[in-house]
């Protein structure tokens, strides 16, 4: 059986005990002269290293410029603080450009779903066209085919008629040539009678046929003209990258107005601030500009579609070629953006841990401040350059949808054709072909500076 605690010699014990464990931690935490065993109290300016009193007197620190471990200290922090300060200002610019990439990726995103809807809305708007006058061009062959199968069973109606006429007569009288011949003489007067025939022989009319070649003669040709009654061009588009926060463009980026609510837009170095300002996406500082465009298409109710659903066909390759494009900017864009990112993250690190290890060696005993001293000075250095906001950064809005029916209308003349053959006469114009000139002398909207736009339309067809 354990003998009976003695709770008040315990306390004691344990009180020493604490009392010496502090002792010597407090002994073990005093700074000392690894040489002589003494406080390191003083410290030497030229070799930059903590002195006790013995190495003071010693030949190595002989007219060395000797102070206080103290003074020393504080000294130092002041100029690390002095140090630091830049090196603070330094992170905040790297850390705010960082925000500003990572705002202009989201607006990347944000720009790319935006554009590609916008382009999807303006292919739908020509392919609705197409099935449109596809569905007109139809409906007036299925007229054309009803009015001339109309006529053409009411002609073999009347036909039959006569020919139902003509074998009773034909019957009637070859009836009476087989009979008695005083019956056939009796009846001779009124058989001659019937032998009369006052019809006019049967014509095939003419024009019967459809007029095959009226709706596949030059068809793609004349769809793509009757295009230009939908499509619209416009000499200047205006580029939104430009456009300060103030200013809110178009879908169509043509025209612009001022809104009291500022939009959420990256800062990028084209856009204008504060100028209430915009640019346009390409355009003239002086002289004439000129446009010709030049024309092209048409063929039975299958051969209708077949052409109709080329024009489609080169619809949706067309979309899907400029939205291939715009994907593919935004995937360099986005992806120029990350390396902007990652760059400025690891410097924005470094940085950081710059100002951690600073501020934690100013937070440190003055003896372990000056022995690192000079690491710590190197450490404070910044060699980095202030980050910069990479230019055309965004995406390019004006060159995916700016004049986009338009363009594609004229490309579209690269597949259709227009054939002379269905005209009596050579070397004529085709006809309804328009001739289109738009003279500009319009200052404009280069990445130059803007001006007064003035601009003329001149058609002729």
């Amino acid at each position: 059986m354990d003998p009976p605690l003695n709770l008040v010699l315990k306390n004691i014990v344990e009180a020493y005990l604490k009392q010496e464990t502090e002792s010597e931690s407090a002994e073990k935490s005093e700074a000392r002269c690894g040489l002589h065993g003494k406080k390191l109290l003083l410290y030497c300016e030229d070799d930059q290293e903590p002195l006790c009193f013995v190495c003071q007197t010693s030949k190595k620190h002989r007219n060395h410029r000797i102070c206080p471990v103290e003074e020393a200290a504080l000294d130092l922090k002041r100029k690390l603080k002095t140090v630091l300060n830049p090196i603070k200002e330094k992170l905040m610019r790297f850390t705010k450009v960082k925000q500003e990439c990572e705002k202009t990726t989201e607006h990347i995103r944000n720009q790319a779903q935006h554009t590609e809807r916008q382009v999807k809305a303006e292919f739908q708007k020509l392919h609705q066209f197409l099935r449109d006058e596809e569905e007109a061009r139809l409906a007036a062959l299925r007229k054309e085919e009803e009015q001339k199968s109309q006529m053409m069973k009411e002609k073999i109606e009347t036909i039959t008629r006569h020919v139902s006429t003509l074998s009773d007569k034909i019957t009637a009288i070859e009836k009476a040539m087989d009979s008695e011949d005083i019956s056939l003489l009796k009846t001779s007067r009124n058989i001659k009678e019937r032998a009369q025939c006052t019809l006019q022989d049967p014509q095939l009319l003419s024009g019967a046929l459809i007029d095959v070649a009226k709706y596949l003669g030059n068809l793609k040709y004349r769809v793509w003209e009757k295009m230009l009654e939908m499509v619209q061009y416009t000499p200047v588009t205006l580029d939104p990258n430009t456009a300060p926060v103030y200013l809110s463009l178009s879908d169509d980026l043509t025209s612009m107005r001022f809104t009291d609510t500022e939009q959420q837009l990256p800062d990028n170095p084209e856009r204008f601030d504060p100028c209430v300002s915009v640019l346009g996406s390409e355009g003239f500082t002086s002289g004439k500009h000129s446009w010709e465009v030049e024309n092209q298409a048409q063929h039975t109710e299958r051969q209708v579609k077949a052409e109709f659903q080329k024009l489609h066909q080169f619809l949706r390759d067309e979309e899907e070629a400029r939205l291939v494009a715009l994907r593919k900017e935004e995937e360099q864009k986005s992806q120029k953006m990350k390396e902007k990112i990652e760059t400025i993250t690891r410097h924005v690190s470094t940085l950081s841990d710059k100002i951690s290890a600073i501020e934690k060696a100013m937070d440190s005993e003055d003896i372990s401040l000056l022995k690192t001293s000079r690491n710590i000075k190197e450490r404070a250095q910044c060699t980095l350059q202030d980050p910069q906001l990479l230019s055309g950064a965004l995406i390019d809005v004006a060159k995916h949808l700016g004049n986009l029916k338009y363009r594609v209308w004229e490309k579209m003349l690269e597949i259709v054709q227009y054939n002379f053959s269905f005209s009596d006469t050579e070397d004529m114009e085709p006809p309804g072909l328009p001739h289109i000139t738009v003279t500009t002398p319009f200052l404009a909207v280069t990445d130059k500076g803007s001006g007064v736009v003035s601009s003329r339309r001149h058609g002729n067809h």
